[in-house]
């Protein structure tokens, strides 16, 4: 099974990127120039490829906008004829390579269009790309099954036993293990990506005789060796879509209570949420200037499900997180998205405060100062002052003879500039 995608020649540097991306995420693509054999019909391969492939990609753009006619109005008119005879699912998704206005293309049949949900690559490429991994990664267990290369019986319909399925699971991850030990970070990724689509199916179709403590663990400790298999294979896209997979498990580990899992269970998943968080930041701080805020966003997204899972150790993470998210946001002139996230920072720096005590004073400080700076949140002042003197308390019982001088200078007005506070 693939996607077909159609497009303007002229637009071929942006569709080998998506080609390369949806590749790089387990897909298989249809194009014209690679899949199109000496000798064939061009027409009647592509009319054949358009009707059998798995989903049609249509990718519009300012280019097609400006063109009367072109061939990809024929490819566009086969999909929509194909359409109607597609009952539900995702099958046409149509794409913006850069601006473009579908009611200034009066193309007869077209009318379709306007009722799909269009992915807007052009506005953000990455978040983009996920939307379309998202509705390719909904397809039926038998798709994904075959497209990893595993034999069809493993198809949980085909009634492979619970048992079975878990010997499988077992040994395509202890492979990983072995070739991530190895150094061969690609081969393990591959193998840790076959077994959570098994985990994955095991778990939409509640196949009860897995034992669900272990089940918990083993999936957490898949996404997360998949995550790392990523990371050091240099994905950058796949690891950060698979690490909020991670973290998810990682809550739902977590949330199964005390009693579910055992304290060595408990500690190792404690430290590979670490790494998780370590591999997160690193993702953001390597980031291109351009993805700054989606770097941001994703995360964010992972600190949610560490902190909201383990509080005591990711809370104070996740208030960083969200300030630096607002920031971001704020910069890129999205004051909505801005407030939101440093009043959710102010609100889980509190609570990391109340665990943790002074050492959070700094970080609180910062958020409030933003917030009540960069989004007029002036009914936080007096909590922002209070915690200023806080503060100066705690850095001045560090050196009692910068005491005095410290409380003078902060009667001034001075003891931001002159000390750094906040």
């Amino acid at each position: 099974m693939y996607a077909f995608l159609s497009y303007l020649h002229a637009n071929a540097r942006d569709v080998g990127r998506l080609a390369a991306d949806l590749r790089e995420n387990g897909v298989q693509i249809w194009l014209d120039r690679d899949d199109i054999r000496p000798g064939e019909i061009w027409q009647e391969s592509i009319r054949s490829a358009i009707r059998n492939g798995a989903y049609f990609v249509a990718c519009f753009s300012a280019e097609y906008e400006q063109r009367d006619t072109t061939y990809m109005d024929e490819e566009v008119a086969v999909a929509l004829e194909e359409l109607k005879t597609r009952a539900g699912g995702s099958w046409f998704l149509p794409v913006r390579l850069s601006p473009f206005d579908l009611s200034r293309k009066r193309k007869r049949g077209m009318a379709a269009l306007s009722t799909l949900q269009w992915v807007d690559l052009w506005e953000n490429w990455d978040r983009g790309i996920r939307q379309l991994l998202d509705v390719m990664s909904g397809s039926s267990p038998s798709y994904h099954y075959l497209r990893s290369g595993l034999r069809p019986t493993s198809d949980p319909y085909a009634g492979v036993t619970n048992a079975q399925l878990f010997e499988q699971l077992a040994r395509l991850t202890d492979s990983g293990r072995n070739l991530d030990v190895a150094k061969r970070h690609e081969e393990a990724a591959d193998c840790f990506a076959r077994a959570v689509r098994i985990w994955e199916s095991i778990e939409a179709h509640r196949l009860h005789s897995v034992n669900q403590n272990e089940f918990l663990f083993e999936s957490f400790a898949t996404h997360f060796n998949l995550t790392l298999s990523l990371f050091k294979s240099h994905q950058r896209l796949r690891t950060s879509n698979e690490a909020v997979k991670a973290a998810k498990r990682y809550g739902a580990l977590l949330r199964s209570g005390e009693s579910a899992i055992s304290p060595e269970v408990r500690q190792t998943a404690e430290e590979c949420a670490e790494v998780l968080m370590s591999i997160s930041r690193e993702l953001l701080n390597s980031a291109p200037e351009s993805q700054g805020l989606e770097g941001c966003r994703v995360h964010v997204a992972i600190l949610d499900q560490l902190a909201d899972a383990n509080p005591q150790s990711f809370r104070r993470d996740q208030g960083v997180a969200l300030h630096a998210l607002a920031q971001t946001a704020k910069k890129r002139g999205l004051a909505i998205e801005g407030d939101r996230a440093i009043m959710r920072s102010v609100e889980a720096l509190r609570e990391a405060l109340e665990m943790h005590g002074d050492a959070v004073l700094r970080d609180i400080g910062q958020a409030m100062r933003t917030a009540i700076d960069s989004f007029g949140q002036e009914q936080l002042r007096a909590e922002y002052d209070e915690l200023v003197q806080r503060e100066v308390a705690y850095i001045s019982a560090r050196s009692p003879a910068m005491r005095r001088q410290m409380y003078e200078d902060f009667k001034k007005g001075n003891i931001g500039k002159k000390y750094r506070i906040f």
